[in-house]
């Protein structure tokens, strides 16, 4: 079956052997992206267990999206400090640290067009140990280019990850945005970019129900609307100075938002607005909004 759309019509008998007809309207992604020949993000291929699988799961009794799978070696921190590989090659778009959610990250931007779409497909790569790195050591920064097979980073467990411990949360999505997506129908299941790999572990495709659907959909625009909050841009980051704030993240404080790393390393409302200026963050921050929610906290 190739990509595309198709329309299945089901059947089953009543209890008067009258049939009861359904039509289900069924998208097969998995040949078009699987034609797109991606490399894998590890050297060893056998580094394949899915601990958590793309798709909504059931988080405090709601349902939450995952937009992407998550790798390990099957054995808990067994991948620790592994090497990350591009899958593509593309452009650096986002490099940051998300306090809540994913800690270090890397989005880039690929050469490769939607085969079911319009834009460039973007990879993420979350949960990293440390400010996303090449193998010369330096930092990854916006507009680098890379090439497939670049190293980007070390696995790692920042961010919401400790609970699970450390794993790579790789994600792909369609609409120029890496996290949080805007929206579950925009990511793709990454499973289906590596056809040669057997992964093992939760391989489980999940579906919802319309409201259910609706109720992710809802849960994706209240994170879309806190990303700022949460989201540290890398060049704050360097500013600090990245071993205070790996020593901060992995102290007894918690680390919430945007707010509280300000507060933390001394960053005043003008301090803000300066390096903001400098660093032309004006277009990744709303500034104007986050020192207003800063001012009265």
């Amino acid at each position: 079956m190739s990509a595309g759309t198709y329309y299945v019509r089901v059947f089953a008998f009543g209890t008067a052997r009258s049939p009861v007809y359904y039509h289900l309207t069924v998208k097969r992604y998995d040949t078009a992206y699987g034609a797109l020949n991606w490399s894998y993000f590890f050297a060893d291929t056998s580094i394949n267990y899915i601990s958590s699988n793309y798709g909504p799961r059931t988080n405090d009794g709601r349902y939450d999206d995952h937009e992407g799978f998550d790798i390990t070696t099957g054995v808990k921190d067994g991948i620790k400090g592994t090497p990350i590989l591009s899958v593509t090659s593309g452009t650096v778009r986002e490099v940051y640290l998300n306090l809540t959610e994913i800690g270090f990250a890397i989005a880039i931007e690929t050469t490769f067009k939607d085969p079911l779409g319009t834009n460039n497909l973007w990879t993420t790569y979350e949960h990293m140990l440390e400010i996303p790195k090449k193998s010369n050591g330096t930092n990854w920064t916006l507009n680098d280019l890379v090439n497939v097979g670049d190293r980007l980073g070390l696995v790692g467990n920042t961010g919401g990850s400790s609970t699970y411990g450390y794993h790579l949360h790789f994600q792909v999505t369609r609409n120029g945005r890496s996290f949080p997506s805007g929206s579950y129908s925009n990511a793709v299941n990454p499973i289906y970019f590596f056809p040669s790999i057997t992964f093992r572990g939760d391989t489980s495709i999940y579906n919802l129900s319309s409201l259910q659907r609706g109720e992710v959909e809802k849960a994706d625009q209240e994170t879309l609307l806190y990303e700022q909050l949460t989201n540290i841009d890398i060049r704050l980051v360097n500013y600090v100075g990245e071993s205070l704030v790996l020593g901060w993240l992995t102290s007894s404080e918690e680390a919430k938002d945007l707010n509280d790393f300000r507060q933390k390393f001394g960053i005043t409302d003008e301090l803000f607005t300066e390096l903001c200026n400098h660093f032309e963050l004006n277009d990744y921050y709303d500034v104007a909004a986050i020192i207003a929610l800063h001012s009265v906290k």
